[in-house]
């Protein structure tokens, strides 16, 4: 996994080259990103082209608010007024989102889009509470899915493991087990 995702890297960066129109944006954690560094005999060539982000809340703010912004051609300031433009309650909003997600660039983007979704669905104005309320039980089921495949990627048997644990709470005691 680490060779594809190293052959993903430098595809992103010769696509980066050839091509003006494109903007790509490859988001790894710092102990993936360390992995590549160890197998790669071409780094220094990848390394040119990374730029390591320490996310705060104002830089997920500003990503969010344009890619709200993106399909149109009047766009209100950034900093708080895009966000205000499109969820209720502003900064109650931004703190439900934020919180919640922990201030995890995926899952912010995420949850963001699952509440927009959410909203368009249900034809509003805004993305209100109700509506991030209803993103926050698909959004954690999309991360409960995401791990369990994750988990059964690198234990393909730990079904048959868990099956055994399940009930288990039901017929014993604490004591008895």
């Amino acid at each position: 996994a680490v060779v594809f995702l190293m052959g993903l890297m430098h595809a992103c960066v010769q696509l980066s080259a050839t091509c003006s129109s494109v903007r790509i944006l490859l988001f790894l954690r710092e102990n993936i990103f360390e992995r590549v560094r160890q197998i790669d005999n071409e780094f220094a060539r990848l390394e040119t082209s990374v730029v390591s982000l320490d996310w705060t809340r104002e830089l997920l703010l500003e990503m969010i608010e344009r890619r709200l912004q993106l399909p149109f051609n009047t766009k209100p300031p950034l900093g708080g007024q895009t966000w205000d433009c499109f969820f209720e309650s502003g900064s109650s909003s931004q703190d439900m989102v934020f919180g919640y997600c922990q201030e995890r660039p995926r899952d912010v983007l995420t949850y963001c889009s699952f509440a927009v979704e959410t909203a368009q669905s249900r034809r509003h104005q805004q993305v209100t509470i109700e509506d991030l309320q209803a993103a926050r039980r698909r959004f954690s089921e999309s991360r409960l899915k995401d791990l369990g495949d994750e988990y059964s990627e690198n234990y393909p048997r730990i079904s048959l493991i868990l099956s055994r644990f399940y009930g288990l709470g039901n017929e014993y005691t604490v004591a008895a087990i």
